[in-house]
């Protein structure tokens, strides 16, 4: 079973989100510097890879970070 990842768009950057066996299991920045480091442990730890899909999990998170995000962008 892989690790699902899809993406979020903020006005801070974008967010990579991920889950396993429909989990959360990743919430962080794309770009982030550490980004192949922290990629490589969660395949270590799961002993899996990562798919590009979206699933329940990964909306139910995106959807209140989505709903935050907007907030955030008309109080700056």
């Amino acid at each position: 079973m892989p690790i699902d990842i899809d993406y979020t768009t903020t006005p801070f950057g974008e967010l990579i989100v991920g889950s396993y066996d429909e989990k959360l299991c990743l919430c962080d920045w794309r770009n982030r510097k550490a980004r192949s480091t922290i990629d490589r442990r969660l395949s270590t730890v799961f002993e899996t890879t990562f798919k590009q899909q979206n699933n329940k999990t990964i909306e139910l998170c995106k959807t209140p970070l989505d709903e935050y995000f907007a907030f955030a962008k008309k109080t700056v």
